[in-house]
């Protein structure tokens, strides 16, 4: 029988990495009874100040982290399954502490995006309009992204309509529709998952409820 493999990728607004490593590892061993094991984990907000190596099982271990140097908080990072072939793509990633910061692999153009918020919109829209022009004419890409702009709101706040046209012009499709932090005053859509696919590819997604931080995980699974 021909076997047809899914891949599983998680992205989290983590607010500490180190704090909130137990609870991630809980999580993913909630996900692993039931039969969801991500193969890439895609985290912002680690908030390390080193370059660290820290397993979460036999198989998934942390690929590289890109961590402020200057600055306090910030940084992201990729927990990938050590069977899968990468190459970096350090040509494709940002990283401008607290302004933009990015890591890249190719096995699938797998990737990890996280905005500041409070930070020059007008700039921010050039950078995502710069990588996803780059990657305008691949195929079978996934970006995870903190975007800090809120999606409920693309009818009404103008950023935001610009950065929801500059995805859809370059064909990608923001797949999560539900809010993913919802907080005692607001409730926003800023984490979220961009897919470019062939017309064969079936994607899912969802959004998975937890306190590991203020932030919900989202996922996608493709065939």
């Amino acid at each position: 029988m021909e076997h047809k493999y899914h891949f599983f990728a998680l992205h989290l607004n983590m607010q500490s990495l180190s704090a909130k490593f137990d609870k991630l590892k809980l999580l993913l061993s909630e996900l692993k009874n039931q039969f969801i094991e991500p193969d890439f984990i895609l985290l912002c907000e680690t908030f390390c100040t080193m370059e660290i190596h820290i397993c979460l099982d036999d198989q998934v271990t942390i690929l590289f982290t890109k961590n402020r140097i200057n600055m306090p908080r910030g940084g992201v990072c990729m927990y990938i399954k050590d069977f899968i072939q990468f190459n970096l793509r350090d040509d494709l990633a940002i990283f401008e502490e607290a302004k933009f910061e990015s890591i890249f692999i190719e096995t699938i153009n797998t990737m990890r995006i996280y905005r500041i918020p409070n930070r020059n919109s007008a700039l921010s829209l050039e950078r995502y309009d710069t990588i996803l022009s780059k990657l305008s004419n691949s195929q079978n890409v996934i970006i995870g992204i903190d975007l800090n702009f809120n999606f409920l709101k693309t009818d009404t706040h103008i950023p935001t309509t610009s950065l929801l046209y500059s995805i859809f012009t370059n064909s990608f499709v923001a797949i999560i529709t539900k809010p993913t932090r919802i907080t005692h005053n607001s409730v926003t859509l800023i984490d979220s998952i961009l897919v470019k696919t062939n017309n064969n590819t079936r994607v899912y997604s969802g959004i998975i409820s937890t306190n590991i931080s203020d932030h919900f995980p989202v996922f996608t699974s493709r065939n």
